[in-house]
């Protein structure tokens, strides 16, 4: 069985604003608590801190306006979040998704 955490959320503010808001480590980090580092673009290293958890990961995909992705672990569990928008100059629906992913077993 999949592990999933789902929520949406209304903004009462356009998609632009949204989109800096979610690709913004320092305004992401305040929506979540802790801390971020990161740039939001493929392949970038990504650190966030929060009391006494570190979590590190990469983002994975950006879709300007629309998506972004990346995966993280804590160094036991692994799991991949996404945010989706949806939208317009006024309003903006936003998705957060955190899937938990099987852990990989590395030949020895």
């Amino acid at each position: 069985m999949e592990e999933v955490i789902e929520f949406d959320v209304h903004l009462e503010r356009s998609t632009t604003e949204t989109w800096s808001l979610v690709t913004n480590p320092s305004a992401l980090g305040t929506w979540m608590l802790g801390s971020f580092e990161f740039e939001a673009v493929p392949g970038s290293e990504l650190i966030f801190l929060a009391d006494d958890q570190v979590r590190r990961g990469e983002v994975v995909d950006v879709e300007v306006e629309r998506r972004f992705v990346w995966w993280w672990s804590d160094g036991t569990d692994t799991s991949e979040v996404s945010i989706t928008l949806e939208g317009d100059d006024e309003r903006c629906d936003v998705q957060i998704c955190e899937r938990l992913l099987p852990q990989r077993r590395w030949a020895q």
